[in-house]
Order: C-alpha cells, then structure tokens, then sequence
C-alpha cells in the first residue's frame, strides 16, 4: 500500500508499509509517523498536510496485496504530542482532504473508535475490518486542533488469502 500526497508530504512525515505471509496469513503492517501533520480540531476532520491537501489517505487495502481481512489493530509506539485521540476510517476514494469531515466521503466507515487518547504502548483493535479497494484515513476522534510534532503508531492487519 503506497500513501498519499496529503500523508508523504508532511515535513518529517513517514508511512510505510509491508505485507508478508506469517504461518498461513498474509499481515500487512503500516507504520506511520504523523510528525508534519496537523489537525483543524473538528472531530471526523480528515488529519494531514496543512492547507487542505488532497489525497490523505494511508494506502489502499486490496485482496491481491494484503488477503481478505479478518483481524486487526493500532498501536501506538510514540504518544503523539497533542490530539491523543484518533479513529481509523475508510472510504472508497482516495482524495480526502486534510481537514474535511471524513464521513462525507464515499463509502465512508469508522474501523477504529479509539474512544480516548493513545498513550505510547497502547492497543486497540479494530471493530470493522477494511473492504476491498478502500482507502485508510486516520481521522481526529476529540474535536482537538494540532500540529504534529511526533506521535508514531503501527497498524497491523491479519488477512487470508
């Protein structure tokens, strides 16, 4: 999976990912260091490159690459400096904007409700495993305005072929 401008343009920012096969399953792994990136500080605001940048997204989760998904989670390996609380979403289009209300897009769908802040170490898993072809947004889940100056978590996701 291969993020998007709004993601890789961020000054400091990394998103990268790896699929392998573990014992039968096909894991995918995208770890993203979201230093460079801000929050407008409404909640379901799409986070990214300031300005309203298109294209936001953490990569695209296809069957051929990553298996159908059936498990997953965020872990947080570094507490982020501000906005502890995020949701992970998809959609089926790739060019949401920093800032914009992510569940205004196509095929809009909360995965994960952090439903509180990440703290560095901490877990949670995903209540809605990705659809095919969807695009993954990290989403503000406080309504909290922030510029990134570090914060790294790790999304790990399970799937059969």
């Amino acid at each position: 999976t291969t993020a998007g401008a709004g993601i890789t343009g961020g000054t400091g920012t990394v998103c990268k990912s790896t699929a392998t096969y573990e014992g039968g399953l096909i894991v995918t792994r995208i770890v993203v260091d979201i230093t460079g990136l801000v929050s407008d500080g409404s909640a379901k605001d799409i986070i990214g490159k300031t300005g309203g940048t298109a294209n936001c997204h953490l990569g695209q989760i296809t069957a051929a690459r990553c298996g159908t998904i059936f498990a997953g989670t965020v872990q947080c390996i570094e507490e982020p400096n501000s906005l502890k609380d995020f949701d992970l979403w998809e959609s089926s289009v790739a060019t949401g904007a920093e800032g914009a209300d992510v569940s205004g897009l196509t095929d809009a769908a909360r995965l994960m409700e952090a439903d509180g802040n990440f703290s560095e170490g901490s877990t949670k898993g995903l209540s809605t495993m990705p659809t095919a072809d969807h695009y993954l947004y990290l989403a503000d889940g406080a309504g909290t305005s922030a510029s990134f100056s570090k914060g790294q978590f790790i999304i790990t996701l399970y799937g059969k072929e």
